[in-house]
């Protein structure tokens, strides 16, 4: 609701304005994909751009920010290192396929640094994200008649008894990584074949395209092994997700810094994560990345980043509403991230 009211009063404001009172060292937009028309394993997760609006969003972060690649992020934000503008980070997850036939010849042509985070479980087609799961059976519940088996599927499996027809799409978004099980019963139930999907459709990158990405400049992160919710997981299964990703990577792709972003968000990770990770004069990690806007933290190895697909907007609307949301949160001391573990 707050982020919603202040969205709205930044567009009162002229972006010239809003960026002078923040004075932002580095944004960070990521997208997941750009494309002509939805893939339907994302069409009920996020809105998607068209080659067209993603150009029109580089040309205008291009006017206001100086690309940068991820070995100057934390030299930025240290003030050891200082550009002629502010810096833009710019990186997209997940890992799908339209990242090689849509997103990079847009990027080489513009010379524009990116990251790739991905997850080394959906590497070459292996498996489809939950969620992407559950985009592809809400797909199907449109044309789909026997609604009340669905319903009793999910009141067997989820034990909740208050679910009618109507809560069906509700109920089915609030399974999580764990709920495998259930969502591939729904699945069945509602004719859906993951692996003839990802066969038929190939939605991510196979290890030859990552290599390729990598050959022409651009820099390969891990996104985690499965893409849980971290604040579900033990503090044992969060090291667990973030050590193996980024040793896939730093094992299959040459010469990558080691990076890491949070799926879904960074919002309840277990502070020893940083510590383990972040901390000391030889960290395991040279950056880490989460998804709370423009929000600093107490950490020159942390870096916040702005998702870009809240709605369809120009790029201009979206960083207004990010400064402002900013400047907002900083009346009541909420503007920054002390990432769990107090300061340096």
């Amino acid at each position: 609701m707050i982020r919603e009211f202040s969205h709205s009063i930044a567009q009162l404001f002229p972006y010239r304005v809003l960026h002078g009172l923040v004075k932002p060292k580095i944004v960070a937009p990521f997208y997941h994909t750009v494309a002509n028309v939805f893939p339907l394993h994302v069409a009920s997760l996020y809105p998607v751009y068209t080659p067209e609006q993603f150009e029109q969003h580089l040309e205008f972060l291009l006017k206001h920010f100086e690309p940068t690649i991820p070995a100057d992020v934390p030299l930025i934000l240290s003030g050891k290192k200082k550009l002629a503008k502010p810096a833009l980070f710019l990186s997209f997850d997940d890992g799908f396929k339209e990242v090689t036939t849509i997103v990079e010849p847009i990027l080489s042509k513009k010379g524009i640094p990116a990251t790739f985070f991905v997850n080394p479980n959906f590497i070459d087609n292996r498996d489809l994200l939950y969620r992407c799961k559950l985009s592809l059976i809400d797909n199907r519940l449109s044309v789909f008649k026997d609604k009340k088996s669905l319903v009793e599927i999910l009141r067997n499996n989820t034990g909740i008894q208050s679910i009618g027809v109507e809560q069906i799409k509700e109920v089915l978004f609030s399974l999580g990584h764990n709920d495998s099980s259930t969502i591939d019963l729904i699945a069945n139930a509602v004719g859906l074949n993951f692996t003839e999907y990802l066969d038929k459709h190939q939605p991510y990158l196979t290890l030859n395209q990552i290599l390729t990405l990598s050959s022409k400049g651009y820099t390969i992160g891990a996104h985690s092994l499965t893409h849980s919710l971290f604040s579900e997981l033990s503090f044992e299964q969060q090291l667990i997700e973030v050590q193996q990703s980024v040793d896939w990577v730093q094992q299959n792709i040459p010469n990558q810094p080691k990076l890491f972003a949070f799926p879904f968000t960074s919002h309840g990770v277990d502070g020893r994560i940083y510590k383990h990770f972040i901390d000391g004069e030889n960290p395991k990690i040279d950056l880490m990345v989460g998804t709370s806007g423009y929000k600093p933290t107490n950490n020159y190895r942390f870096l916040h980043r702005i998702p870009m697909e809240v709605n369809v907007v120009t790029a201009k609307v979206r960083l207004k509403s990010e400064l402002f949301y900013y400047l907002a949160k900083g009346l009541v001391g909420k503007h920054k991230d002390e990432l769990g573990y107090g300061k340096h």
